[in-house]
C-alpha cells in the first residue's frame, strides 16, 4: 500500500520568499556603511535603499553623528487578495564617533540611488549643542 502525501502547493514559494528576503532584511537594518579617506577629509557612505530624505534624521552631539531611518512601506488596495506582504516599518538608529571638533556647518550630506553620503574635514569647529544637518 503507497502512502499519499499532500503537500501545500505554494510551500515552496513561500520559502523562496523566506530565503530571499531573509539576509536583505538583517542588511537594510544595519545601515551598512563604508569611511573613504583623502587628504583631507573624510566620507561616509551609508545604504539607505528605499528610503526618502523625508524619512532621514542627522544629528551631531557631542561627537557623536547619529542617523535615524523612519518610514513605513503602505500599500492599502481593498480591491487586492494579498498571499503574502513583505513591506514592513523600519525604525533604525545608527551613531558613529567623528570627534567633538565639528559643527553641524562641516558635514555635507546627500542622498541619491539609495546611498547616503556624507562628507566632512579631517579637522572642524568646536561644538556648543546638538544641530541637524540638512540633506541635499
Amino acid at each position: 500500500m503507497y502512502k499519499v502525501t499532500r503537500r501545500n502547493p505554494f510551500g515552496l514559494f513561500d520559502e523562496m520568499f523566506e530565503n530571499i528576503f531573509k539576509d536583505t532584511q538583517a542588511r537594510t537594518t544595519y545601515l551598512a556603511t563604508d569611511l573613504k579617506e583623502s587628504e583631507d577629509s573624510y566620507k561616509l557612505l551609508i545604504d539607505v535603499p528605499g528610503v526618502s530624505k523625508e524619512n532621514l534624521k542627522l544629528t551631531l552631539d557631542k561627537g557623536y553623528l547619529t542617523i535615524e531611518v523612519s518610514q513605513t512601506d503602505e500599500i492599502k488596495d481593498e480591491n487586492e487578495r494579498y498571499l503574502r506582504q513583505e513591506r514592513r516599518s523600519v525604525n533604525v538608529k545608527r551613531s558613529y564617533y567623528v570627534g567633538d571638533t565639528f559643527t553641524e556647518e562641516d558635514i555635507n550630506a546627500s542622498l541619491e540611488n539609495g546611498v547616503l553620503t556624507l562628507n566632512f574635514p579631517k579637522e572642524g569647529t568646536k561644538q556648543e549643542q546638538t544641530k541637524y544637518i540638512e540633506i541635499k
